[in-house]
């Protein structure tokens, strides 16, 4: 166990062996009033379990190795390239695979400053595939420099914002693809059934964050969005073909030909049978 001292704190941290190298960086007439920066080493027994403490953000950086973390309840995989970032005051869990434990730089950092630019950039707790590798690095190699902690401070804070500006980029793209993913299995379940729990599963992330995401970028809610598919499709299948209504609503998996029909003229002014006589 190794201990290190805190400048400006009246307190000793104590670190696990396999966690080294830390660094602190302290300037008090700084905007950030304390930065810490360290490396965690492969160790098969790894686990953390964090709660609320310190009202500290915490940026880690994983460069090889596998584990997992749960965030408000939900598992999400850990493999190298990937950064997590943890606001402050909220609870996770995280652990190495023993059998390939991670290796990982992490930066902690406490400040108001920092506070309004996570909220500016968009940037919460999660997991990002970002492009931070050599970023991470830097702030490594900076804190081993030996030159003034002031000097050290403003570079090791300027690469914090690069990395934040990162994350809301990746975290943007993500969201893109989310959108897309969830497009595609709507336009898939036209003749079946899904869930949004499930999809949010698949997606890894919770049932409302699917809706918001979607209806923030789309307009209308998934069911909104699958309705539209499924009576699209209605609309095609009654002018083109002789299928009953109640085997159009069977087909498209609505309750029953009663609330389909209660739908369709909604949406388009006509019953079925009234936008077939039409077509």
């Amino acid at each position: 166990m190794s201990k290190l001292a805190l400048e400006g704190e009246n307190s000793i941290l104590e670190f696990p062996d396999h966690e080294e190298d830390l660094t602190l960086v302290f300037n008090s007439s700084f905007p950030i009033d304390t930065i810490f920066i360290g490396r965690t080493y492969p160790f098969p027994m790894y686990r953390i379990n964090r709660r609320e403490r310190a009202g500290r953000h915490l940026f880690e950086y994983v460069l090889e190795g596998r584990g997992e973390i749960v965030i408000d309840g939900k598992k999400q995989l850990l493999s190298a390239g990937d950064t997590f970032f943890l606001s402050k005051g909220s609870e996770q869990s995280y652990l190495s695979d023993p059998s390939d434990p991670l290796s990982k730089i992490w930066v902690s950092v406490r400040s108001e400053y920092i506070d309004k630019m996570l909220e500016t950039y968009g940037v919460t707790t999660g997991v990002y595939r970002a492009n931070v590798a050599k970023k991470f690095r830097a702030i490594i190699d900076i804190a081993g420099i030996d030159s003034s902690p002031g000097d050290k401070f403003f570079v090791v804070a300027d690469t914090i914002h690069e990395i934040i500006t990162e994350l809301s980029r990746s975290k943007l793209a993500s969201e893109q693809n989310i959108i897309s993913v969830i497009k595609n299995e709507l336009v898939s379940s036209v003749y079946s059934r899904i869930t949004l729990d499930a999809l949010a599963a698949k997606l890894f992330i919770s049932k409302s964050q699917l809706i918001r995401i979607f209806k923030r970028a789309v307009g209308v809610t998934p069911y909104q969005y699958l309705l539209g598919e499924k009576l699209s499709v209605a609309r095609e299948l009654l002018s083109s073909t002789q299928m009953s209504v109640k085997t159009v609503s069977d087909l498209l998996c609505f309750t029953d030909e009663h609330y389909f029909s209660y739908l369709f003229k909604q949406k388009t002014g006509k019953s079925p049978r009234e936008y077939r006589r039409d077509c």
